[in-house]
């Protein structure tokens, strides 16, 4: 008797899609718990994105509006009740293939998860749509990370926040509508947007100095909304930065280190002074710069992130 209540509650579970809210909640969870205990940070190449856009379409347009309506159509769009967004489901992803540079192996689970639900939607086999979902969530998780990215263990934990807020996602679609799924993804990038803002405002503005060779660099963070006004100038063996964020300051010096390194803490602002001795000419005083930045891990060479690989 009580193991036919245990299969009959299961069987509700299955039935409902609740186990996509349960194992995606406790696995954000477990996620997160060892994200804050290890205190990880995100993978260094996200700092990819900096240069690209304005402020308000960074943290406010692409986040709280694009993203949204586009991932849950291209990701979760086959789960809506509309005819409309099925089809542009279907349509997006097609597109998406061609536009994007996905790795061949992202785009194997990309079809595959196209090839599941065709083959679902012809057949009404009830276990083929819980497969859609998981290899949705996979791929959901794995686009918002290069391939260089999801091959060391540091990237995992964010990989599996990703996953489990597409189970998340995906039962609300499943259990109301698309809209209600796409409303609840703007408030998680708002969520992420709030944090990421706050970590960028409330900062240790304690001015710190390195000194290598004949070399000095002092330092120090500046919150994000200081000031709008930033400034840069190289005066003979000096360089000076107000206001400006690492990636800012590289590409003022010399924009091709930007192929080589990555910056740790993205779109965080700082005032910068290095003053450099017995430098010959810009190219020998922007290596030397980089080596102090380098020095006090701001910046980091992408050669060093895949070396720490586990496959």
């Amino acid at each position: 008797m009580v193991y036919g209540l245990m299969r009959s509650r299961m069987q509700v579970i299955v039935d409902k899609k609740n186990w996509m809210i349960v194992s995606g909640v406790l696995l954000l969870f477990t996620s997160l718990f060892v994200t804050l205990y290890f205190d990880l940070t995100l993978p260094y190449s996200k700092s990819r994105f900096e240069g690209s856009g304005t402020f308000f379409l960074k943290f406010f347009l692409a986040p709280l509006v694009i993203a949204p309506i586009f991932e849950e159509i291209l990701f979760r769009g086959f789960l809506s009740k509309s005819k409309v967004i099925r089809v542009l489901f279907l349509l997006l992803g097609v597109g998406a293939l061609f536009f994007f540079n996905f790795h061949w192996i992202l785009v194997i689970l990309i079809l595959l998860t196209y090839a599941v639900y065709l083959t679902y939607h012809y057949t009404n086999i009830e276990s083929l749509i819980n497969v859609s979902i998981l290899l949705s969530a996979i791929v959901f998780g794995s686009v918002h990370y290069s391939a260089e990215e999801l091959n060391f263990l540091h990237t995992l934990p964010f990989f599996f926040v990703q996953f489990s807020a597409g189970l998340i996602l995906s039962w609300v679609i499943y259990t109301k509508y698309f809209l209600a799924g796409v409303i609840s993804h703007a408030v998680w990038n708002l969520i992420i947007v709030g944090i990421s803002l706050y970590g960028l405002q409330f900062v240790d503005t304690t001015t710190s100095k390195i000194t290598y060779g004949e070399s000095s660099m002092v330092y120090e963070k500046v919150p994000i909304f200081h000031s709008s006004v930033s400034s840069f100038k190289i005066e003979e063996q000096e360089l000076v930065a107000k206001n400006m964020t690492v990636f800012d300051v590289i590409k003022f010096m010399d924009e091709r280190y930007l192929d080589t390194f990555n910056i740790t803490t993205p779109y965080m602002k700082y005032d910068i002074q290095i003053s450099l001795k017995s430098i010959q000419g810009s190219s020998d005083f922007n290596s030397n710069a980089i080596r102090l930045l380098e020095k006090e891990k701001l910046i980091i060479k992408r050669d060093s992130v895949t070396k720490r690989s586990f496959f």
